[in-house]
């Protein structure tokens, strides 16, 4: 500086910016374009940036999204394991494949699978792809595969399961458990001299009249053909409660069939077999069905 303060000269250190510039443009132009749904979450649970695809996909606002935690928009059911997930994630880390439910704007609920990132400052970035209708296909290919397309009952697959699982829950809660086994009599007349229409029309009105018979906690299922199966469990009096649904059962298959027009009338056989220890899903099952000629 001279006498009077007044600086000789300025240094003045210009940094091109351009390229980062550029790059930032660029990440932005991608956020945007994204169909997924990209957002970074602060450490306290709010969203401060959303994509577009946020409001195509789920039809918030950005404002809307941001005013409140996004736990706020997660289905009750899943917000205790979405915190796990991201408690465990808390410091640093990563996810790849996470499910839960979001809100749609207009209350409905989406299946989004996420996958997120953490960083050591407690930002969470976050990319979700809506699974709704994979997730909607999934599901009906594996209701197809357990239970019987004709009557909606499980198939002989999802019952020797559910049976088995039954029996395995003996050893922590000892009880009764009693399988019935039920053949229609006469099935083969019904088919012979009305066609297989009028028979499939017999089994399902026969595996409505079964649901009746029995208690909703009970467990019906049609293994095959004209067999069905019902499974009693957590009984008061095992032989009393069990001989009342089988007699309940008879009643129920001797009522006419309006389909049949009273050309024919079939009726039901019973075999019941209550379970004993070291029984198999597979050996009950045996004595369900042999009980049926004792």
């Amino acid at each position: 500086r001279d006498t009077l303060g007044r600086p000789h000269f300025v240094v003045v250190h210009i940094v091109d910016i351009t390229a980062q510039k550029k790059a930032l443009e660029d990440r932005d132009a991608l956020f945007a374009l994204s169909p997924d749904l990209l957002s970074i979450c602060n450490p306290d649970g709010y969203l401060v940036q959303v994509n577009p695809a946020w409001r195509e996909l789920l039809g918030w606002d950005e404002a809307e999204l941001m005013a409140r935690p996004f736990m706020e928009f997660i289905h009750p059911d899943d917000v205790a394991r979405t915190i796990e997930q991201a408690s465990a994630l808390a410091g640093g880390g990563s996810v790849l494949g996470f499910r839960n439910r979001h809100r749609h704007a207009d209350g409905s609920w989406r299946w989004i699978e996420w996958s997120t990132r953490v960083d050591s400052d407690g930002r969470m970035f976050c990319m979700g792809r809506d699974v709704s209708e994979q997730r909607r296909m999934s599901e009906q290919l594996h209701y197809r595969a357990t239970h019987d397309f004709l009557t909606g009952l499980p198939n002989r697959y999802e019952f020797m399961g559910r049976l088995q699982h039954a029996i395995d829950a003996l050893g922590r809660e000892p009880r009764s458990l009693v399988l019935l086994f039920i053949d229609l009599d006469g099935f083969k007349a019904v088919n012979d001299l009305c066609g297989h229409e009028v028979g499939d029309a017999v089994l399902t009105s026969f595996g409505q009249r079964l649901r009746a018979a029995v208690r909703r906690t009970d467990l019906v299922a049609r293994p095959a053909g004209d067999e069905f199966v019902v499974l009693l469990d957590h009984l008061g009096d095992a032989r009393k409660d069990a001989d009342h649904v089988a007699g309940k059962i008879l009643r129920a298959a001797s009522e006419p069939y309006p389909e049949l027009a009273g050309r024919t009338e079939p009726g039901a056989s019973i075999g019941m077999a209550f379970h004993l220890p070291g029984d198999s899903a597979d050996r009950l099952l045996s004595r369900a069905g042999a009980g049926m000629y004792v």
